[in-house]
């Protein structure tokens, strides 16, 4: 299996088909137990994957011994939003008094928003009975987002491609939220220093995203300083057949 390609910034703008990831390394550890996600990221023709988190962008540069490009995912849905004016958007995902302040930001576009989490999304079997329930709503759409958290919007994305082919279907967990004045992003100092986790655990203190954290920091020391594991996690298909 070759290496994967991850777009720049520009490239992931210019999606007009497919599903989008915002790769970071808790994709990584989910998928090392996930097998349905490890497949919908790293053997699925239709993934564009990008890198979100600087840990992720460490590792896999090591891995492949050069400089990858990074496309936070906030920063991608604020520009695809900035230039969707008059277009129609699904949004799966998110709290209603998001998407209110996000129609207030841009009220040129319209977001047909569904509030439901599907809290048992976590298969691929689930996964494409709940895109045979979105595309009930129609495919009249100009892009899809999803703000779900791992894996379960990556796998509704795989799902509704089948759905939706003509479609960009983005994985953009909780931009909406930072696009909205909900959540704050970390300052460029300590995203820089890749603590960006630290701040919206102390901000947003949960014991999930206080295990996630843990989770992130031990896998990124991990493939760090094994670069072999992680080869070995994307191309875990090969030694399958």
């Amino acid at each position: 299996m070759p290496s994967p390609i991850f777009l720049n910034f520009d490239e992931c703008l210019s999606i007009d088909s497919g599903y989008l990831v915002t790769v970071n390394l808790q994709h990584l550890y989910e998928s090392k137990l996930n097998d349905d996600l490890r497949k919908t990221l790293f053997e699925n023709e239709r993934a564009h994957l990008c890198l979100d988190g600087r840990g992720a962008q460490a590792v896999f540069g090591r891995w492949l011994e050069k400089k990858l490009p990074r496309a936070v995912g906030n920063e991608v849905l604020r520009a695809w939003l900035d230039n969707a004016e008059g277009s129609s958007i699904l949004v799966i995902g998110t709290d209603e008094r998001v998407m209110r302040k996000i129609r207030c930001i841009y009220p040129s576009i319209e977001f047909v928003h569904d509030a439901s989490r599907l809290p048992q999304l976590d298969t691929a079997h689930a996964a494409v009975i709940a895109a045979d329930i979105f595309a009930r709503f129609g495919c009249d759409y100009s892009a899809v987002t999803i703000a779900l958290g791992v894996p379960k919007q990556e796998m509704l994305a795989s799902a509704l491609t089948r759905h939706l082919p003509a479609v960009p279907i983005l994985c953009i967990g909780g931009s909406y939220e930072m696009l909205s004045g909900h959540y704050r992003r970390a300052p460029s100092t300590v995203q820089n220093f890749g603590l960006e986790g630290v701040w919206r655990l102390l901000f947003q203190p949960n014991r999930d995203r206080f295990l996630r954290l843990i989770r992130s920091y031990w896998h990124f020391f991990r493939f760090i300083g094994d670069p072999g594991q992680l080869r070995d996690l994307v191309a875990c298909a090969d030694k399958e057949q």
